[in-house]
Parts: C-alpha cells; sequence; structure tokens
C-alpha cells in the first residue's frame, strides 16, 4: 500500500529545521527570474520516517541526467518541472498566460475519455525500488491516481520513445494519490531486479504532480569505457556508486561527491 505524508503537516517542523531553509534559498535561486516582492511558499522536505527506499539515489533528478522527455499535455505547467532537484515551491501572485503558475506538470481538464502521461528518461539504466509521486500545492487540481510503468531502452532517442515498440513493464497498479503530499508507492514484487531506463507515469485522468522521484540504485556498467580504452570514474553514481556515511553534512549532502560532472555551486 502507499504511504502519504502531507505537507501541510510538515510545516511545522521543517520550520525548526535548517536544511528546510537551505531549501528555501535554493527555491529563491530557482525563482529569480520572478518579480519583487512575492510571497514564496516552500514545502518541507521528506520526514525522517518517510519508507527506507527514499534513501535510495533519485534515478531520475536532473542532477543524475535524469529528463522529462515526452508527454501528450503539458498546457498549464511545464512536464520538465517533474525531475527538478529543488523542492517544489508555491509563489502566490504569480500567472503565466495560460493561468496560475506551478511547480510542476500541470496538464489540462480532460473533456473526452482518456488519461494524461508523461515519460521520463533516467540518468543511466538502473534498479528501482520506489516512487515519491509529489503532488506539492496541488490540492484542488491534483489527479485522483496514477499508474507506474518502466522500460528498458537504452537505444531509443527521446523523440521515439512514446511510440517505439518497446515492453513497458507495471512497476504499480492505479494508486489513488492525496493532494498536496508525498505518495510514497513501493514497485510490484518481482521487478526490482531488472534495469530500466524510462518510467512512465500516467495520470487518472489529468491534473498536477510537482516532481517524480524515482528511487534506486545506478546499474554499474562501464563497458563502454573499458571498449574505448577510457578511465571510468568508479566513485560516480551513475557507475554504482553510493555515499553510505559522513561525520557532518550540515552546509550539503554528501551525496553530493558523487555526482556526475564538474561541481556548479555548494
Amino acid at each position: 500500500m502507499p504511504v502519504r505524508t502531507t505537507h501541510e503537516s510538515l510545516h511545522r517542523t521543517a520550520n525548526r529545521d535548517l536544511r528546510a531553509h537551505r531549501v528555501y534559498d535554493r527555491a529563491r535561486m530557482h525563482l529569480n527570474d520572478a518579480p519583487h516582492p512575492e510571497v514564496i511558499l516552500t514545502c518541507p522536505p521528506p520526514p525522517e520516517d518517510a519508507p527506507a527506499f527514499t534513501q535510495l539515489v533519485d534515478l531520475a533528478c536532473e542532477l543524475v541526467g535524469g529528463r522529462a522527455v515526452a508527454t501528450n499535455d503539458d498546457f498549464f505547467a511545464s512536464v520538465h518541472n517533474l525531475v527538478r532537484a529543488e523542492l517544489p515551491v508555491f509563489v502566490e501572485g504569480r500567472y503565466t498566460e495560460r493561468g496560475k503558475w506551478m511547480d510542476g506538470w500541470e496538464s489540462r481538464r480532460r473533456r473526452t475519455p482518456g488519461d494524461d502521461w508523461a515519460i521520463v528518461r533516467l540518468g543511466a539504466a538502473g534498479y528501482i525500488h520506489g516512487v515519491d509521486v509529489d503532488t506539492a500545492f496541488f490540492t484542488g487540481n491534483m489527479p485522483d491516481a496514477c499508474t507506474l510503468h518502466a522500460c528498458h531502452a537504452p537505444q531509443v532517442g527521446d523523440d521515439a520513445i512514446a511510440d517505439a515498440p518497446v515492453e513497458w513493464i507495471e512497476l504499480a497498479p492505479r494508486t489513488r494519490l492525496d493532494g498536496g503530499a508525498h505518495n510514497y508507492i513501493p514497485v510490484s514484487d518481482g521487478v526490482h531486479d531488472r534495469p530500466f531506463t524510462h518510467v512512465r507515469i500516467t495520470i487518472h485522468p489529468d491534473g498536477g504532480v510537482a516532481r517524480l522521484r524515482v528511487h534506486g540504485t545506478f546499474v554499474c556498467d562501464v563497458s563502454d569505457c573499458i571498449q574505448r580504452g577510457d578511465l571510468a570514474d568508479l566513485a560516480c553514481v551513475t557507475n554504482g556508486a553510493r555515499a553510505v556515511a559522513s561525520s557532518d553534512d550540515y552546509f550539503s549532502e554528501m551525496g553530493n561527491l558523487i555526482l556526475p560532472g564538474p561541481s556548479r555551486n555548494m
């Protein structure tokens, strides 16, 4: 069964949490193109009693190379927001030409039968243990439910994946979603040991999702480097490395040490 934790129930704890203040600062940077002054609300980080799989790396996060590659509808808010590293924010009074600005993916209300969907390419092939369908600040316009599927298609291009003849494996059956909440969904039995490169979320029937966090472990595969005669970074998260312990990560997370690419900031 999915585990749900509402953001509203966590706000008082987050206000005492210095990590939340660091997230707030990053959120302000994310919105530096917004006119000022504005009232910006930021959701707290996941609770300490979140499922164990949330301690694993987010395979879909933009920091490890994850990206949203396809959707049938993102009229109100871009599908690319699904993989942002920052926690979602809400900006009072901020609107676009299409309506209220929302930090997430949001489709139009459907007037015909059917459902909306989005496909995310993981940073590299990985084993999926659970998914957080985060509906932060989507409280009246969230989907009623979602279904999750995944496929292994490393050679399929981003423009072709939606219609490619690949086998989509069910990660989780149709699951009810709460608004303004972390909806933690463990994957079905029998799929933990299968590597996947893409995840498809189908929302029933439409609405908004702030973030799609796909937690698991990357497959350790440096065969391409070996074939080219190149060196491989064995401490990189996308090659299967994990940060397991630190004496102090007060200012920044130890997982930053093993992210791919050069450091961008603190």
